[in-house]
């Protein structure tokens, strides 16, 4: 009811501590299309952020 509520206020909505893909689904359901959460990674500092994304990056590193 939430989520509805604040789609009807144009707000958007961040679920936050998506831990499971059951969460994830449940909240898609709901209308809720933003998450975060150990789901899709945990927290980590700055330097591993970057291996991360150069390492999936999917345009060419020159």
């Amino acid at each position: 009811m939430i989520i509805q509520i604040a789609h009807l206020l144009k707000l958007r909505v961040i679920a936050e501590g998506v831990e499971t893909k059951h969460q994830c689904n449940a909240l898609l359901e709901e209308g809720c299309t933003h998450h975060q959460g150990y789901f899709y990674g945990k927290p980590m500092n700055l330097a591993n952020l970057r291996k991360l994304l150069a390492e999936n990056s999917d345009t060419p590193s020159d």
